[in-house]
């Protein structure tokens, strides 16, 4: 694998933000223009959604993203950088733990989904 650029860098190129309630640093990439109205919604939604959207999300070394309950599926994909684990906590009291990474022959997977219901850090 070839030498990742700084920290500094990857944040500056890529225009991510600190995310203050998850932690580490985000950048909505995608957002549809189309949207389901809230009123079409379950109820733990409290507004309009778009049918889809995507983000990068950086998360630095020696960081946690803090625990928050899913309210859709969310789907994570692995670029680069350092494998992390994603702890989720299912609705059962379930503890999930996946490796997200790229040594696919040691067990990481470069995607996985969290389902909706779920807590995830």
């Amino acid at each position: 694998m070839s030498q990742l650029p700084p920290l500094e860098t990857v944040i500056e190129k890529l225009k991510l933000i600190p995310h203050h309630v998850e932690g580490g640093y985000f950048r909505q990439t995608y957002k549809a223009k189309e949207k389901t109205l809230n009123a079409c919604l379950p109820e733990r939604f409290d507004g309009d959604r778009a049918f889809g959207t995507s983000i990068y999300y950086l998360l630095p070394p020696q960081r946690i993203s803090s625990l928050h309950l899913m309210f859709a599926d969310e789907t994570w994909h692995f670029y680069t950088g350092s494998a992390i684990n994603i702890v989720e906590i299912t609705p059962d009291g379930e503890a999930i733990e996946t490796r997200l990474g790229q040594d696919i022959v040691n067990g990481e997977v470069p995607q996985h989904t969290v389902m909706n219901g779920n807590w995830l850090g």
